[in-house]
């Protein structure tokens, strides 16, 4: 059976639907999780919603992709062959 989750222990609780949804914050949590809930005991501070997802660029550049790699090279071959690398 797949359960609500009650995150407890945390400032606020928080508890979540069998979605991934948010069904309460703070004081309502324990009862709109209900009796059944899984409980996931955290500390601190509880940000709910908040989703970490920045990535940092220079990693990017260190990626092997050869189907990058292949266009890229095509690319720089036919500007090399239009001659505009060259300076008048």
């Amino acid at each position: 059976m797949i359960q609500p989750v009650l995150f407890a222990g945390c400032e606020p609780e928080v508890a979540a639907g069998v979605d991934g949804r948010i069904l309460a914050v703070g004081e309502g949590a324990r009862s709109a999780a209900g009796r059944k809930a899984r409980v996931v005991r955290l500390r601190g501070r509880a940000w709910p919603g908040l989703i970490d997802s920045h990535i940092h660029l220079e990693g990017l550049a260190d990626r092997q992709d050869p189907a990058v790699d292949a266009r890229r090279n095509r690319r720089l071959a036919a500007y090399k062959q239009s001659g505009l690398d060259q300076s008048p």
